[in-house]
């Protein structure tokens, strides 16, 4: 009798044992999946970032250049 209750409790924590991890194991693969999709949100927005730093990088130059050029007409101006 003592060996059937042993063998019947270990039959039930080798069950809960098993539940638990196939639980476990769906937790890391739903969290593997997550941390795919967020690396891949973080690489779009990094590019979106990169893209419109180099877009307004390059309006900063045409302004400053347009600046220059209405500097040098002003003076031009200024001195005839």
């Amino acid at each position: 009798m003592r060996r059937a209750q042993i063998h019947l409790q270990l039959e039930t924590q080798f069950s809960t044992l098993s539940d638990d991890f196939a639980r476990l194991h769906m937790d890391l693969d739903e969290q593997t999946e997550a941390n795919s999709k967020l690396q891949a949100q973080l690489q779009k927005a990094t590019a979106d970032a990169q893209q419109a730093k180099s877009k307004y990088e390059k309006d900063i130059t045409v302004i400053t250049e347009e600046l220059e050029d209405t500097k040098s007409v002003i003076y031009v101006c200024y001195i005839c």
